[in-house]
């Protein structure tokens, strides 16, 4: 295998810092689930709790997701990836700052909110690569590379 396509796709304009932020951008995505668990069995003592707030989170990224991809087709990327951003952002601060002091409906509605709010980085990504590198082979290998870097997580 040739690593020739990939390095000559990381030599175009943009594609750097795209990775890169792809990259930093998924990283809490890969450890929200267990994390999620870890916090609340530390504070509520009971996997049957931590796997309900686990769950919430789980079933609002679902849901979530296609309403986020009709925002997207509607009023653009950056201002929905902002706004999701944040909110997932606030949404686990507050379950990391509450955990303990409040019931578990508390941290169940945090958790729901969070998936809710997870930002649809891989797709958003996806919809960019013709944009920046046009069709052909050098698209296939920046899919190919988008592919492998994702099932890393």
């Amino acid at each position: 295998m040739s690593l020739r396509p990939y390095r000559a796709l990381l030599a175009r304009p943009s594609v750097p810092s795209l990775m890169l932020a792809a990259v930093l951008g998924r990283m809490p995505t890969g450890m929200a689930g267990l994390a999620i668990v870890l916090l609340v069995r530390e504070t509520a003592g009971s996997y049957g709790v931590a796997g309900l707030v686990a769950g919430a989170y789980a079933v609002a990224v679902g849901v979530a997701s296609p309403v986020q991809g009709r925002l997207i087709d509607r009023i653009g990327q950056t201002r929905v990836l902002a706004a999701c951003g944040l909110a997932c952002a606030g949404a686990f601060a507050s379950m990391a700052l509450l955990a303990g002091q409040v019931g578990v409906g508390a941290l169940v509605a945090c958790a729901a909110v969070a998936g809710a709010a997870n930002p649809p980085l891989a797709p958003c990504i996806r919809a960019l690569w013709p944009s920046l590198v046009g069709e052909g082979s050098d698209l296939q290998t920046a899919y190919a590379l988008e592919s492998r870097r994702q099932s890393d997580y």
